[in-house]
């Protein structure tokens, strides 16, 4: 196969066109080699230092040739394509590429029977998004175009800055193009934190809670009324002790003098414990009042914090004092 006469860019400019072509021919010829004795890694690389003297599109079909023995597919599927615009434009002008042509048309084809195809429905992606398609970064200008893949399981990655991350597998078959529908959403907003219910009760915006307090004051006016009631009985226990007590001084035969000192003793000891008891009692609803109005203090300071804390403030002086004033209506 013939080489083309024209010196790459890649060429430094000290050296001739000869002498170009005098390198890419040998690296071409190493290649070969390489390419016969299935030392396919070798000959790619050769191939590719070739390119780099002389681009060829006899080089180029080479380069397609290794990598699909390789098992590179969608490489190789590439370079095969490139290799049939190059010949087919030389070809037109220069008649020796003719067989370079039809041999990369008849071997794309066969490439083309191998591997699969993934075109992409993109919709609200934007342009700086990320685009994958089986582990390959896909640029812009090739994303709305059928991308080759190998055949089976093909992983899509689409990304982007302010959207939630889109991935899925598709399954595609040899030789067939198959289109995936892909849109970027927006992550949902995040809920606000719940807030705590009122313990007691609420008066617009802000809450009190004074059921601790409450509940303490309640509970020592219950045991305070406990308590008088056991006074209660205790002094009834006593009349009735003294009551006995004064049947017998009437009747002194009803019980002798022993007896009646005894009911006389226990009479002034139920006494003694009703006076104590009916002291407890008192002590105990003393202490229950108090805390009720401590709790009913309390409820009304705070509210009356908050009242002073939003409402506006003046200030006014005088020769003789100082005043600090409350503007406007309080809720």
């Amino acid at each position: 196969m013939a080489f083309a006469a024209a010196v790459p860019p890649g060429v430094p400019a000290s050296a001739s066109a000869q002498d170009a072509l005098a390198f890419a021919q040998e690296r071409y010829a190493r290649g070969i080699a390489h390419f016969d004795a299935r030392e396919y890694e070798r000959s790619l690389e050769e191939f590719r230092a070739s390119m780099q003297l002389y681009s060829s599109p006899n080089t180029r079909l080479y380069v397609a040739r290794s990598l699909r023995e390789l098992g590179r597919l969608t490489d190789a599927l590439f370079e095969m394509e490139q290799t049939l615009r190059e010949a087919t434009e030389r070809a037109a002008v220069e008649p020796r590429y003719t067989a370079t042509r039809d041999a990369a048309s008849e071997e794309l084809r066969a490439l083309q029977a191998r591997v699969g195809r993934v075109r992409l429905r993109l919709r609200g992606v934007p342009e700086d998004a990320t685009v994958t398609v089986g582990g390959r970064a896909i640029p812009p200008p090739a994303r709305e175009l059928a991308i080759p893949v190998l055949p089976g399981r093909v992983t899509i990655v689409v990304h982007a800055a302010g959207f939630e991350r889109e991935e899925l597998g598709v399954e595609v078959g040899a030789g067939r193009t198959i289109d995936v529908p892909i849109a970027l959403r927006r992550p949902a907003p995040s809920a606000p934190p719940a807030r705590a219910a009122p313990r007691e009760r609420e008066r617009g915006d802000r809450t009190v809670d004074s059921s601790p307090l409450r509940t303490t004051s309640i509970g020592l006016l219950v045991g305070a009324g406990a308590v008088a009631l056991a006074s209660g009985v205790l002094f009834l226990i006593t009349g009735l002790q003294h009551g006995d007590l004064e049947a017998c001084n009437d009747d002194l035969a009803c019980a002798p003098s022993s007896m009646r000192e005894d009911i006389a003793d226990r009479g002034r000891a139920l006494e003694t414990a009703s006076w104590i008891t009916l002291g407890v009692a008192a002590v105990v609803a003393a202490a229950g009042a108090t805390t009720l109005f401590l709790s009913r203090s309390r409820v009304g300071a705070t509210e009356g914090r908050e009242v002073a804390a939003r409402a506006p403030l003046d200030l006014e002086t005088s020769p003789d004092r100082v005043v600090l004033v409350a503007r406007g209506a309080l809720p």
